[in-house]
């Protein structure tokens, strides 16, 4: 078995639209954060916490995209790849009015999400001032389609205060 390559692909059709990086992110950041209410009632000594939600798990990584032939044979610059990723995680997708749902899947990790940020810090410039090499920030949040929340039991309900 070779060397596991992180992908990121359409959710719905992941064979046909997905991007896959040449060069593996150093680290992945995976966060999860639980939301409350403050009642801030007056009178009381102190506030009281109530649970609200489980807030949408988040993933960030950074990667490096290179065109100078040192890392991997250049079959494209590092702006037509960039036009490619963007295809598959930004890109506006007018018949369901979003950008797709993505899979980032690497090894046995897998996160079903959509882009939330993106950013480029451009580190290397040819003498003629095409880019050589990029550094891409992305950020990630959790995707849960309607039926899923259904299936795990996460579909809204009424809360009892006691």
């Amino acid at each position: 078995m070779g060397l596991s390559k992180l992908t990121i692909a359409y959710l719905f059709n992941p064979e046909n639209d997905k991007f896959v990086l040449l060069i593996n992110p150093k680290s992945l950041k995976f966060s999860r954060k639980v939301s409350y209410t403050s009642d801030q009632t007056l009178g009381r000594a102190a506030s009281v916490n109530r649970f609200d939600e489980h807030a949408p798990s988040n993933l960030s990584f950074s990667f490096i995209l290179d065109g100078t032939s040192i890392a991997y044979d250049k079959t494209e610059t590092v702006e037509e790849t960039i036009k490619k990723f963007e295809a598959v995680v930004y890109r506006y997708i007018g018949k369901i009015h979003q950008p797709n749902p993505l899979k980032v899947s690497w090894g046995n990790f897998s996160f079903n999400c959509r882009l939330e940020s993106l950013d480029y810090e451009y580190t290397l410039f040819a003498p003629n001032g095409e880019p050589l090499r990029v550094k891409v920030s992305v950020s990630f949040t959790n995707f849960i389609t309607r039926e899923e929340e259904k299936k795990r039991g996460m579909a809204p309900h009424r809360t009892c205060l006691t």
